[in-house]
């Protein structure tokens, strides 16, 4: 534990270590001591037989200006310099592992002979906040990589050679402006996480990354595709074949642009999350995407058009999550099947009880060249309630409207306390009836114990009859005779 009275005694000896020691390792701990040490950085000149070097904490005046190229062993914790001697060069440090560099707060830049540690399976540089230089790789041994919360770094670097043993990358608060095309030689990568970061420009090669499943971007700046990916949509998706199945670009102010040009690039997405982007327009695009199971739009204030509906889509969820009623237009003949109810026809019935369930109702319009309207009807226990007209535009082709929260259209509901109500909603429009009208219920805001849509009053009479006791229902002798009686 060094005091103010031992730094003499650390000074001398960083001064005679050198002097006849065969096999040397020097362990400073400070952990007290918060004052400076004075050196002049030459301590370790003649330490030619050091092997380990270790110094877990105190604040030296300046870094060293030459260290021991003996050294198999170097920590150094709040490394006071932003780079390594000159004339360092560890030949037995060949075999190194771990490099750790995180929160080295004056280093600018990591040397370029880390390339050549073909050894090295953990490379952490977490905290540099001043690093804006990274040499390009080629640590055919790497398994990990950290460049977190590096504020300076606008570069991934470049991947020199096959890199087989990296497998993910998360990357959180450093500014990276673009992903290396030499980044599809981390061959067995599997995950890619930028988060809090710039405007990132992505490269073709991405796209052809063979292990690639999991890629997401959050609360980025923005999201671009690179100049080679030009008129390239149609093609990539056809020839790279990319297995990402889960693409997450959630907060990232995902525009239009990017939407219509690089939604058929992720061929193979089953689950896409766009909660909180920027775009107004689902592009008609998403049609291409047959295995896209499962869609999340959670707070997408400006989306105002989804111009088409994967074929095998089950989850388009969290359209309703914005407060108050939305209207939705989509192209399409039919109404999805997560709608736990529909009729042809344009009326619909349920029964509910308590309060009156959060639920979007579902239409389908035949196609007319005409500019058209619509307005709901309820009838509740008799009593009838009509929505306000709302305006459909240019219907040219079929038109599927889902109307989220659809409760939020009337007011003044009189429901039976405690009973079933029974609710019949009609849907009419000029100048003929609607194919298809369904319901479904939003979960969250609702108990799907207290909404039916078969009668529960006949249940409950089935359910009483089924209950009776023997003596209360018909009996059924039946006599069988041995085969001998035959």
């Amino acid at each position: 534990m060094c005091t103010p009275d031992t730094m003499d005694l650390i000074e001398r000896i960083l001064a005679i270590s050198g002097k006849n020691t065969r096999r040397l390792i020097i362990n400073l701990y400070c952990f007290k001591y918060r004052g400076v040490v004075e050196w002049d950085g030459m301590a370790f000149e003649k330490m030619n037989n050091l092997k380990r070097l270790i110094i877990e904490s105190g604040s030296f005046t300046t870094g060293p200006k030459h260290l021991p190229n003996s050294l198999r062993v170097l920590e150094w914790w709040d490394y006071p310099s932003p780079s390594l001697p000159i004339d360092f060069h560890p030949k037995k440090l060949v075999k190194l592992e771990l490099l750790d560099v995180c929160n080295c707060e004056s280093l600018i830049e990591i040397h370029e002979s880390v390339r050549f540690l073909d050894k090295l399976k953990i490379l952490y540089a977490d905290g540099c906040s001043k690093l804006t230089s990274f040499p390009p790789i080629k640590l055919t041994s790497l398994e990990e990589l950290k460049l977190s919360y590096c504020g300076s770094l606008e570069c991934f670097p470049e991947i020199l050679g096959k890199m087989e043993n990296v497998t993910s990358l998360d990357i959180k608060n450093t500014p990276i402006k673009e992903l290396p095309s030499s980044i599809q030689n981390l061959t067995q990568l599997q995950r890619i996480k930028l988060k809090n970061g710039g405007i990132i420009q992505l490269p073709s090669s991405i796209f052809g990354m063979k292990e690639l499943r999991y890629f997401i971007v959050k609360k980025c700046e923005g999201l671009l595709l690179s100049k080679e990916n030009e008129g390239e949509a149609q093609m990539t998706s056809m020839v790279f074949r990319n297995p990402i199945d889960f693409l997450d670009l959630s907060h990232s102010n995902i525009s239009d642009e990017f939407l219509l040009r690089g939604l058929p690039l992720f061929a193979n997405v089953k689950e896409l999350h766009l909660r909180g982007d920027d775009f107004t327009i689902l592009p008609a695009c998403i049609k291409e995407l047959q295995f896209l199971k499962e869609i999340y739009f959670k707070v997408c204030e400006n989306l105002k058009k989804i111009r088409g509906i994967p074929p095998n889509l089950e989850i388009l969820c969290e359209l309703h999550e914005a407060d108050g009623y939305k209207l939705f237009r989509l192209p399409g003949p039919s109404i999805p099947e997560w709608f736990e109810h529909c009729i042809n026809g344009s009326s619909i019935s349920f029964w509910f009880r308590n309060k009156f369930p959060v639920i979007s109702l579902s239409c389908v319009f035949a196609g007319l060249e005409l500019y058209a309207g619509v307005w709901f009807t309820l009838i509740i226990n008799g009593n009838k309630y009509l929505s306000p007209h709302i305006f459909l535009a240019d219907l040219s082709s079929d038109l599927l409207c889902i109307c989220d929260h659809i409760e939020e259209l009337f007011y003044d509901l009189v429901l039976s306390e405690n009973e079933w109500n029974h609710v019949v909603c009609t849907t009419s429009w000029v100048p003929q009836p609607i194919k298809q009208i369904g319901i479904h219920v939003l979960k969250q805001g609702s108990n799907m114990e207290d909404i039916q849509f078969t009668n529960p009053l006949l249940l409950k009479e089935k359910r009483d009859f089924h209950n009776l006791p023997t003596w209360g229902k018909k009996k059924r002798l039946v006599f069988v005779s041995s085969r001998n009686d035959f």
